[in-house]
């Protein structure tokens, strides 16, 4: 699966962010009706990108630190360590006994084309795009 549970969460986090404000775990869980302990793990993976700032403190909490329009679909899957690839064989290094004996696989080229446009629409398509509907 290319957008796993994990992702939704962090375009969920992202979400509760937008508005600017400094909010905490806590609240962004109870807004976005997130578990508490994975949104932790969540939180901590978009920190460490840079994606989110974590301010300590009786008056700290999480806020964005990135612009929606300048990031795409395609960043948050490589910061979610997703795997986007559409099957095995678009893998890089893969080895098909089909292709090796065929010297070409009319399956294989046809994948990768449909790999190469989710690819680009995943570029193409920002979190301010994704998330509000704005280009």
């Amino acid at each position: 699966m290319i957008i796993t549970k994990e992702t939704d969460y962090a375009l969920r986090i992202i979400s509760a962010l937008a508005s600017g404000k400094i909010m905490s775990t806590h609240e962004i869980c109870s807004q976005e009706f997130l578990p508490v302990q994975f949104t932790y793990n969540i939180i901590r993976k978009l920190n460490k990108a840079g994606y989110i700032k974590i301010t300590r403190g009786r008056y700290g909490g999480n806020k964005l630190n990135i612009d929606l329009y300048q990031t795409s679909l395609l960043d948050l899957l490589k910061v979610m360590d997703e795997n986007f690839n559409i099957c095995a064989c678009v893998e890089y290094g893969f080895e098909c006994k089909r292709k090796e004996k065929n010297k070409m696989c009319i399956t294989h080229d046809y994948l990768m084309d449909i790999q190469r446009s989710l690819l680009k629409q995943f570029a193409d398509c920002s979190l301010e795009k994704l998330l509000f509907g704005n280009d």
